[in-house]
């Protein structure tokens, strides 16, 4: 009597039938096949991704972007500003030493008379460059090897990061200089340059600033349209070192935004009192 296969049927499984043949004849074998083998399967078959999920991935990836961008430019504007900073509180240091080997004088760019060799743009700066590392044969270091224009001393210490190059073509530094450290006459600048003494208030008065590369009287110490002794570098705000050393970092409101030689003269003049800002 031939015997039959034996088959159980489940609504969770699948059969597959095939022949195997013994003794004089053949037989089906049934093969049991789960659902979970056969997603197995074709999940092996399955490589890479779908579009749906690519753009899903690129899509997070611009928001993420779009948070991460903006930070990180504030941050490197910030370091930028830090770094001006610490410039400044270098000369400021040098200028310290300056008026130690001088009897207290301050470092003057005066208006020479006949002008020589651009003093009203420079002097100050070829004054403190020996403090600060440029030394040599030349009376006038700072325009010798120091301003940015040389070669190898772009972004140098006379430069705010913000303007690597200086002012001038190059020739100038990144920072303004009070013009009023001497008698200012009919819109020059004299010799001989001021004692500190002579500032009653040193913490409170301008040494050198963001600014246009060279002296600067109360007639240009402004940030707004025109010929401005202030720049406004770091987001809006400017770094000023004073004439005792010290850095800050002033916002547009606390200088004039245009010509105001009351204001001005709180920064710069010894006649005045310093700005109630600080």
């Amino acid at each position: 009597m031939e015997a039959m296969p034996i088959t159980t049927h489940s609504s969770t499984s699948a059969i597959r039938r095939r022949w195997a043949f013994c003794g004089g004849g053949c037989i089906f074998v049934d093969r049991l096949v789960t659902p979970s083998i056969a997603l197995a399967k074709r999940r092996q078959v399955r490589k890479g991704f779908t579009l749906i999920e690519l753009l899903v991935v690129i899509a997070i990836i611009a928001m993420l972007m779009a948070i991460i961008v903006p930070s990180l430019n504030r941050v490197l504007r910030k370091a930028k500003t830090v770094r001006c900073a610490s410039r400044l509180q270098q000369l400021g240091v040098a200028h310290t030493l300056y008026q130690t080997e001088h009897d207290g004088y301050l470092a003057h760019s005066v208006s020479s008379d006949p002008p020589q060799n651009n003093d009203i743009y420079f002097a100050w700066a070829d004054k403190l460059a020996p403090y600060v590392g440029f030394t040599g044969s030349s009376n006038y270091p700072f325009q010798a090897y120091a301003k940015p224009s040389t070669r190898g001393q772009n972004n140098n210490v006379f430069t705010c990061p913000e303007q690597p190059k200086g002012n001038l073509g190059g020739l100038g530094s990144s920072f303004s200089v009070n013009a009023h450290l001497g008698d200012v006459k009919n819109g020059r600048c004299y010799y001989p340059a001021y004692r500190i003494w002579k500032f009653a208030e040193p913490s409170r008065k301008a040494f050198l600033f963001d600014g246009i590369g060279y002296r600067v009287r109360t007639s240009e110490f402004y940030w707004g349209p025109g010929l401005t002794g202030i720049q406004l570098r770091h987001d809006g705000r400017a770094n000023f070192l004073m004439l005792d050393g010290h850095v800050t970092t002033v916002e547009s409101s606390q200088v004039p935004y245009a010509a105001n030689s009351v204001l001005a003269a709180q920064w710069l003049s010894s006649l005045q009192p310093g700005p109630p800002a600080l």
